[in-house]
């Protein structure tokens, strides 16, 4: 009579569903948990590689337009070279010297009929330190073009491996989303948890939702220990009932 009037009133199919009940919420509540925090990674992550895309976008279009400015400064003191490596190899024909000796500011020119003649000296020694001046600024400049076209080289490289980078931040990003969405799909099996477990999207607030399930588990938790303890208190009172 002691052991019946412990458990009257109560069922043992009752206990045992609501003790697999609690238990398998509780596992879901794990399995939730779990997959709520690769969502926010995930979240987290498509975002932080988009801004990462977005800042090599502007550093690829800035190395680009370095390379336009410096591929017309190129080609200007390209042509400036060949114009002064000429004028200066000219310069050196004692044919040319002889007859810049005649030469006039104001006159024709006998071979060109040019009448300004910037090059024009009266004397040899003038001529030749008129000479040295021009293969001066000739290799100044060709120097400069050299390391012109050295650091157009660099940029062209550099762009180069900016774009492959963005091309394969563009193929892991697209990765990143794929995964994504299978988990906010597959979140879909726990939405029955909570009303406020619908929302799924990049506007939720991860750490209110993580706390959240945090709070049901350990309540869950507690609630499937007790019904544990009333199946097996249950248990041990049918026991003796049988048995005596």
């Amino acid at each position: 009579k002691i052991h019946q009037k412990s458990i009257l009133g109560q069922s043992s199919y009752n206990l045992q569903q609501r003790a697999i009940d609690l238990k398998s919420k509780r596992e879901m509540l794990v399995n939730a948990t779990h997959l709520w925090q690769q969502i926010t990674e995930g979240y987290a992550r498509v975002d932080s590689q988009g801004q990462e895309i977005m800042r090599m976008k502007h550093h690829s279009e800035a190395v680009k337009n370095q390379i336009s400015q410096l591929e017309i400064e190129v080609e200007g003191l390209d042509k400036q070279v060949e114009e002064l490596k000429y004028a200066y190899t000219l310069s050196k024909s004692q044919d040319v010297m002889y007859l810049r000796q005649d030469l006039q500011e104001g006159a024709s020119c006998s071979v060109c009929g040019a009448t300004h003649h910037p090059f024009h000296s009266d004397t040899l020694l003038e001529q030749s330190k008129l000479i040295g001046e021009m293969k001066q600024e000739y290799e100044q400049t060709e120097t400069e073009l050299r390391h012109k076209k050295a650091t157009l080289l660099e940029l062209l490289q550099e762009y180069a491996n900016e774009s492959g980078k963005i091309e394969s931040a563009f193929e892991s990003l697209e990765v990143y989303k794929k995964t994504l969405q299978d988990n906010i799909a597959h979140w879909e099996n726990f939405v029955s948890l909570d009303l406020s477990f619908k929302d799924c999207s990049s506007s939720s607030n991860f750490e209110a939702r993580r706390i959240m399930l945090q709070q049901l588990m350990e309540k869950t938790t507690l609630d499937a220990e007790q019904a544990k303890e009333e199946l097996d208190l249950y248990s041990f009172h049918q026991n003796n009932i049988n048995n005596i």
